[in-house]
């Protein structure tokens, strides 16, 4: 029987009002590679006869079945991946087979779910840490496992992070690698290691490099300072000396970590310019613990000190990193970023300010604990081209019925509203309603009179299907649309690393159609601190149509749900 079928999620996550859809990619591979092998379906034969021995004629009838299926009985079309995206609105649907979609359900709904939880939670983090911030995916050690770690990484750079410190996704991906040292890595050396690094090519840059940072050590007057954290930054340096970023909390953050730093970094600019080197260097410290607002302000009042001594302001551009189980909340909790030339220029930093450069964001990205899944769904709306639904007993888990489309309304290049509308209608309103007292935003009907919003109209893709953001991405075997790669001749999926760069972008510019109020984080329930300011909740309406025709088939089935 020929079905149709919607993913949607009811809830947008971590307390927020929106998502940002990723995972398309990841489905059209199943579908491209739906196919079972011989020993797959013996394996299955084998399970179904140790059920029920008596069936085997029926089930060699299912084995022979199964062998048939494939990729190109379905069909598909999704939302731009990258896209944001809001409650209850079909997100990916399939056509085909009911029998092969529900093959397809639990591998969908995993893909789906975690790729576009991850990316939400990275789009909220980099909202979060504002424009000027950088934001770096930390979170190898503490995802749910090697794959989920390569995934988490994926995801999270198409949402938005800047770069991120598993190397191997960095390969693969096309990610900006990103890193700083470990605490173990600080304990390692101890009071002999410079006297030994000095002297282990003597005459040569190194050595006088070592030489420099020793003379530097005693004309800043920093010699109170730990002698093995020292030795460590110096080798650190010599190792990476254009992207040089010192973990200063080993000891004593204020009193030792930041004055090593700025010894070793005065070391690396006047090498630099002894050089000749042109390209600016990079270099910084990262914080983690304490109060990270308080310390990377005093930081700075060191940092400004230090380069006031040594008569090298270019040391004012130290970058200040910030890790430590960081999310949305303790960044957004921190207050508004005060940059170098302020405290240069003599500015006192209250308990609100910060003058943090970058996050270092891992457990609570890749692991995603203040909400670990997303509760995606997908569920049958057209079966033989008849309406399905559910109204069931818990008002919040019941189903628009019909194969739909949605719209994008937009005022003066902005989203204001989502239309959704029965796939089978025209829809030439260029004005919604809202409906009087509606409160859930399912309730909202599209009218075309009286309209709140002046000259909506709606949103163009352009080409094919324009002003819908359901496309296809898979049909008769073969990819479609954005799915599809750039070198048609082959007729072939694109490549996973284009796809993400594409999403990536997709996204970007998604945000720029919203208004922070929707954009921003909003209080997550689990947080401590409820530092954030709610989101708005966005309208997704439902047009005229598809809200009167659904109401018809509820009263027909004599039951209540939330149509009016």
């Amino acid at each position: 029987m020929e079905a149709d079928f919607e993913y949607f999620f009811r809830k947008a996550p971590f307390g927020g009002a929106f998502c940002v859809f990723n995972g398309v990619w990841e489905v059209v591979r199943l579908a491209k590679n739906l196919r079972f092998e011989k020993h797959e379906l013996a394996v299955v034969r084998e399970l179904l006869l140790a059920a029920d021995s008596s069936s085997a004629t029926k089930i060699d009838a299912f084995i022979a079945w199964l062998a048939s299926v494939n990729g190109a009985m379905i069909s598909m079309r999704a939302f731009p991946e990258g896209s944001v995206v809001f409650p209850n609105e079909p997100l990916l649907t399939l056509k085909g087979p009911i029998a092969v979609i529900h093959l397809l359900e639990s591998a969908l709904l995993n893909a789906l779910n975690f790729a576009t939880l991850v990316a939400t939670k990275a789009a909220r983090l980099v909202v979060a840490a504002g424009p000027r911030a950088t934001v770096l995916e930390f979170g190898l050690r503490r995802a749910q496992g090697p794959g989920a770690a390569m995934l988490a990484s994926k995801y999270a750079f198409a949402g938005g992070v800047h770069a991120s410190s598993n190397l191997l996704a960095c390969s693969k991906y096309g990610i900006a690698p990103r890193g700083t040292q470990a605490h173990a890595f600080v304990q390692a050396f101890d009071k002999d290691d410079l006297r030994r690094l000095e002297r282990a090519n003597v005459g040569s840059l190194e050595s006088r490099f070592v030489k420099d940072v020793l003379y530097l050590r005693n004309a800043l007057c920093a010699t109170d300072t730990h002698d093995g954290e020292l030795a460590a930054f110096t080798s650190y340096a010599l190792s990476f000396p254009t992207s040089f970023i010192a973990l200063v909390d080993t000891y004593d953050t204020l009193r030792s970590g930041v004055p090593n730093f700025c010894v070793v970094a005065c070391a690396l600019i006047r090498a630099c310019a002894y050089r000749g080197r042109e390209e600016p260097l990079k270099f910084g410290l990262r914080l983690d613990s304490g109060d990270l607002g308080a310390l990377s302000c005093s930081a700075r009042r060191v940092i400004h000190e230090i380069a006031r001594r040594a008569e090298l302001p270019a040391l004012e551009s130290a970058i200040i990193v910030a890790s430590n189980d960081l999310d949305e909340d303790s960044i957004t909790s921190l207050g508004a970023y005060v940059p170098a030339e302020r405290f240069a220029a003599g500015h006192v930093a209250n308990d609100k300010e910060h003058s943090i450069d970058a996050f270092g964001v891992g457990t609570r990205l890749a692991a995603c604990t203040q909400q670990p899944a997303l509760g995606g769904v997908l569920k049958l709306v057209e079966l033989q081209q008849r309406p399905c639904f559910k109204t069931t007993d818990e008002s919040a888990k019941a189903t628009l019925p019909f194969r739909k489309q949605v719209y994008r309304l937009l005022s003066d290049k902005r989203a204001v509203a989502d239309v959704i509308a029965r796939d089978a209608e025209s829809f030439p309103q260029q004005t919604i309603s809202r409906r009087a007292g509606a409160v859930d935003e399912r309730r909202v009907v599209a009218r075309g009179r009286e309209p709140p919003y002046a000259k909506l109209a709606l949103l163009s893709d352009g080409g094919e299907g324009k002003n819908a953001l359901l496309s296809d991405v898979w049909s008769a075997g073969e990819a479609r649309g954005r799915m599809r790669a750039r070198d048609d001749t082959r007729k072939d999926m694109i490549a996973e690393t284009d796809a993400l760069h594409a999403s990536r972008r997709h996204a970007k510019q998604q945000f720029a159609l919203f208004p922070s109020k929707i954009l921003r984080a909003g209080a997550h329930p689990m947080s401590a601190k409820g530092s954030n300011v709610a989101a708005t909740p966005y309208i997704v309406a439902l047009s005229e149509d598809l809200h009167t025709l659904t109401r018809a088939l509820v009263e027909e089935n004599s039951r209540m749900t939330y149509i009016p």
